[in-house]
């Protein structure tokens, strides 16, 4: 990353991939043992974390983003994707679990963010200026002088910490 400043910090990235799976339909005979654990008929995708640190800014730095879905109601194959970024500089949490609904897989019905498990909702500007060049499409953390910034197409773009903009260098 590179502030206005000419300064630079590199922030090291872990990417893991999990598999994920929510329970579509219970399974339920009089043979079946209920404890013996299969008892559920599994829709099974992949989870996909990002965890950026760094410690060279002059204080810890924490981004984690994470891919992943949702099942919208119970015993359903409806489900939803998204995105979830926790942000944090080594003295607390900054940004804590705000979320970008990226996918809904289901069109029979309508879908109403009320009904998810998602509280906090990043922001989406249809363009934002950082250091002198735009950028469109961009979701945000909550305004503050320390935020992330976030582009589909290319994940973490800038954070603000303590007022100062870094950019991600191409």
């Amino acid at each position: 990353l590179k502030n206005e400043a000419g300064e630079t910090f590199e922030l090291q990235n872990k990417l893991d991939t999990s598999p994920s799976s929510i329970c579509k339909e219970y399974i339920c005979t009089f043979l079946r043992d209920p404890y013996s654990g299969g008892n559920c008929r599994y829709i099974e995708a992949e989870s996909i974390r990002n965890v950026l640190t760094s410690s060279t800014a002059g204080n810890d730095i924490l981004v984690e983003i994470l891919a992943t879905f949702e099942q919208y109601e119970e015993e359903s194959e409806r489900s939803y994707e998204f995105v979830r970024l926790n942000f944090s500089n080594g003295e607390g949490v900054i940004s804590d679990l705000e979320h970008h609904i990226t996918e809904v897989n289901f069109t029979d019905i309508s879908f109403d963010e009320e009904k998810t498990s998602i509280d906090d909702f990043l922001e989406e500007k249809e363009s934002v200026e950082l250091l002198g060049q735009t950028f469109s499409n961009v979701l945000v953390t909550n305004e503050d002088s320390n935020m992330a910034y976030l582009q589909a197409e290319k994940g973490l773009i800038a954070l603000k910490l303590d007022g100062v903009v870094w950019l991600v260098e191409n």
